[in-house]
């Protein structure tokens, strides 16, 4: 299968998947270097997206290849996806955009530990205690208590 990639919203390379043995196969290529680092995302058709890693500067182009198990899989947003080139340290629109506080109307899972889980988008939110935000991490609120949400 091939899935175009959108950068700027104007097609920029292709994102091949494919079987191979016991893993899907995620080969990226995009034409140009690009401006600083970029990051692969998989927006899935009904929302949420899940990061497949950063494009590697190679001879003109830019380039990713990525296995996956069947669980790792199962951490990616439904199908048909949409493939979006993203500056690395940003997150698609369907995520909160990193120190906006509100819920991004996911379904969470109240661990024991405090933290909440999302396994349907692959995210992971952690009681967040202060302090400045990394780079491409979101803080939201949820029952009135701060997290930072991480990719899973």
């Amino acid at each position: 299968m091939e899935i175009p990639v959108l950068e700027n919203e104007t097609a920029a390379g292709t994102l091949r998947v494919a079987a191979q043995g016991l893993y899907t196969l995620f080969t990226a290529r995009l034409e140009g270097e690009g401006k600083g680092l970029s990051r692969l995302w998989l927006a899935g058709a009904r929302g949420g997206a899940a990061p497949l890693g950063l494009l590697e500067p190679r001879a003109g182009e830019r380039f990713l290849l990525r296995r996956l198990t069947r669980l790792e899989l199962r951490a990616l947003p439904p199908r048909p996806w949409k493939a979006l080139a993203l500056p690395a340290g940003s997150v698609p629109p369907e995520l909160p955009p990193p120190g906006e506080d509100r819920a991004c109307g996911c379904s969470w899972l109240r661990l024991p530990d405090g933290s909440l889980l999302d396994p349907d988008r692959g995210l992971l939110a952690l009681p967040w205690a202060g302090g400045a935000l990394p780079p491409g991490v979101a803080k939201i609120r949820v029952e009135g208590r701060d997290y930072w949400v991480f990719h899973t």
